[in-house]
Formats: C-alpha cells, structure tokens, sequence
C-alpha cells in the first residue's frame, strides 16, 4: 500500500529530513515542497501494522521533523 508523508521541518532542515527519509528502505522518493508542508515523503508499506511500526520506530528517529500527517492510497 502507498503512504504519503506530509512533514513539517525545523527551520532549515528540510534537505537534511529528505536525506535521512530516503535511507529508510520503505520510503520511495521525497520532494521539498512550498506551502503548509516543507517535505512530502512516498512509501511503500505491506499493511497498516507495518506502517505503525515505521511511525513507531523509524521515522520518529529522523531529527528535525516537527510533525506530520500521514495519507494513505485508498485502491
């Protein structure tokens, strides 16, 4: 299932998230973006537990992410 990340960076630090987001093996692309969100992150996930876990336990590792909202494919 295809996850979309939309993240709000500490000032600066949006290039820095993108990096440290694509070393993570679900994650499929970043972009740096202008408006509400400073990162939009796609990834690849086989079920919601397993994106739980990927909340849970990575990407809440990835320094300078202030927040975020996660939007899943509906199909």
């Amino acid at each position: 299932m295809k996850v979309f990340f939309l993240i709000k960076t500490e000032t600066g630090k949006m290039e820095e998230v993108c990096e440290r987001l694509e070393k993570l093996k679900e994650i499929t692309s970043t972009c740096m973006t202008y408006g509400r969100w400073d990162v939009v992150a796609e990834g690849e996930f086989k079920n919601l537990d397993a994106i739980n876990r990927f909340l849970e336990k990575d990407m809440i590792k990835v320094t300078g992410i202030n927040r975020s909202n996660t939007l899943i494919e509906a199909q």
